[in-house]
């Protein structure tokens, strides 16, 4: 069974229709990748996974359990995101949107308070974090507001993974960064997807298609291209160049 079922989903903002009707699988352990141009309601579609959008139709399904979708009357309901946070489900958004005037330690320790009374558990967790991002060690102190634009980015990702997520959504972690710097995003990207945690990334880099297990291509608010590494190595240039425009890999 799939982690994350998702049957013709609809999505948008008031009366403008963004999600036209998706239909996706992720399986557990997987690093899946959504691509996509600006505009293509690429973050319309994680912020409806992580709660903080209602769906207009479909159905969203984790771990089996509906978190999305309508109810005995057909009226559409959607689980509270503290609710979804709760159930593992936890969005890295764009723009990272540290918080300046906190350090990197306060603001790790924010991304925990689901778990403030466990301790042992929230210190066990830092260390994992700070094991991905050496450079948040050197910066414990350090408000966050006077990072580069890089390090924030390794923050914003280890405050997610604070709140012990089972499905990481991470929105445009590359947007910005220097090809070094994305490299190493990614990377690490992998390395929480190696130590059990199943990952969504939402990207135009193409660069990302060396970490993906499975691939998803959307073009306004539909999904015009799936793939699973199993069936086959990711062809970039034809991704890239077909359907990302001028989007570069890495």
């Amino acid at each position: 069974m799939s982690l994350l079922e998702i049957r013709d989903l609809k999505a948008g903002y008031g009366a403008l229709p963004v999600l036209g009707g998706i239909s996706i699988d992720i399986e557990e352990g997987e690093t899946a990748v959504l691509l996509g141009l600006n505009g293509a309601g690429k973050t319309t579609m994680v912020l409806t996974l992580a709660g903080l959008l209602k769906p207009s139709g479909g159905t969203i399904t984790l771990g089996g359990e509906q978190i999305a979708g309508p109810d005995a009357k057909g009226k559409m309901r959607a689980k509270d995101p503290r609710d979804l946070v709760a159930k593992g489900v936890v969005l890295v958004p764009e723009g990272r949107r540290v918080f300046p005037q906190l350090t990197v330690a306060q603001n790790l320790r924010l991304g925990a308070w689901s778990y403030k009374k466990d301790r042992k558990g929230t210190r066990q967790v830092v260390e994992q974090a700070v094991e991905y991002f050496p450079r948040l060690r050197e910066r414990w102190t350090q408000l966050a507001g006077t990072l580069s634009g890089g390090e924030q980015q390794m923050l914003a990702i280890a405050r997610g993974m604070m709140a012990r997520p089972k499905l990481l959504l991470i929105d445009e972690a590359s947007l910005g960064l220097s090809p070094k710097l994305t490299l190493t995003v990614f990377e690490v990207a992998k390395r929480i997807n190696q130590d059990g945690t199943t990952v969504f990334l939402v990207e135009q880099n193409a660069g990302v298609l060396d970490i993906a297990d499975r691939v998803f291509v959307m073009e306004k608010g539909t999904i015009i291209y799936t793939k699973s590494r199993s069936e086959g190595a990711f062809d970039v240039g034809e991704v890239s160049e077909a359907y990302l425009g001028e989007a570069e890999k890495v």
